[in-house]
């Protein structure tokens, strides 16, 4: 285990980001396929940081991430897929659904491993 800061400054994760907004809500599902759990869906833009460097970031456009308040391994919310990336805003398409407290809140994402290998067998 590495301390946050440590995989901040070589790029596997962001923390302290703030929610910009919220949109594309999709409710959950109540026939899910067998084994696959639907919590829902929404697109959260958080505002990037200032000063950080797209460029050295590990998170592109379609890659896994998993988003907690402080650390993935303790508190968790949910996993997503990077959907858009500028120096001004982080979009996350995040497959569960976000607390009431959300946008009071300061949020944490990290680089995760891509399931779509593991999920085509």
């Amino acid at each position: 285990r590495h301390p946050a800061e440590r995989l901040e400054r070589i790029g596997w994760t962001l923390s302290n980001l703030q929610i910009a907004g919220t949109f594309g809500r999709r409710e959950r599902r109540k026939a899910a396929l067998p084994g696959w759990g639907d919590g829902g869906s929404e697109f959260v833009a958080f505002r990037m940081p200032h000063g950080v460097d797209i460029e050295r970031l590990r998170f592109k456009k379609g890659e896994s991430v998993i988003v907690s308040r402080t650390d993935p391994l303790v508190d968790p919310l949910g996993e997503g897929v990077v959907d858009q990336l500028a120096w001004n805003k982080f979009v996350v398409n995040i497959f569960s659904a976000l607390p009431d407290d959300a946008r009071s809140v300061t949020w944490r994402v990290d680089a995760y491993a891509n399931k779509v290998v593991y999920e085509r067998q």
